[in-house]
């Protein structure tokens, strides 16, 4: 589980204690919801390829990572590693199947990271690469994707 320093002490974090007893700072867990600060969250906005994958999920849908890639028209490791990070600041899920994994905005759960999603869907044509990475998504869509489809054994 990854960690990150937080500047203050609640608790849900394990202080970290100087030799003389003193409280430096905190460890919290990002994959802990209720230990999520801000700052995660929206240092998670601060890159156009995170912010171009959530617009690619803005609609709701579920979506492999072979289809993110082809969208994005990027390495597949620069895709995995924006998805892992914006999996860990709370924005986006994941459902695992077989060897695929499928993506999809992360709803209903803390009403900020819901209404960061919702300012984040309305930026559309102001994302540099946004309007190609749609057309792309929507070519896939027509041809199936490259993902199997959800009725495929071991993708339900």
């Amino acid at each position: 589980m990854c960690t990150v320093v937080c500047p203050w002490v609640c608790p849900r974090v394990s202080p970290l204690r100087s030799g003389a007893g003193e409280t430096i700072f905190a460890y919290m867990h990002i994959n802990d919801r209720h230990s999520l600060a801000p700052e995660i969250l929206f240092r998670a906005l601060s890159e156009t390829p995170r912010l171009r994958l959530l617009l690619l999920l803005a609609d709701g849908a579920e979506r492999c990572v072979g289809d993110l890639v082809s969208a994005l028209d990027e390495p597949q490791a620069k895709v995995s590693r924006h998805l892992a990070y914006l999996q860990k600041a709370g924005l986006v899920e994941v459902r695992k199947a077989g060897l695929w994994r499928f993506y999809r905005q992360r709803r209903g759960g803390d009403p900020l990271v819901d209404d960061v999603l919702d300012v984040v869907a309305g930026l559309g044509g102001r994302v540099e690469g946004a309007g190609q990475d749609a057309a792309r998504m929507t070519n896939l869509q027509a041809t199936g994707g490259c993902c199997p489809a959800p009725h495929v054994k071991g993708c339900a």
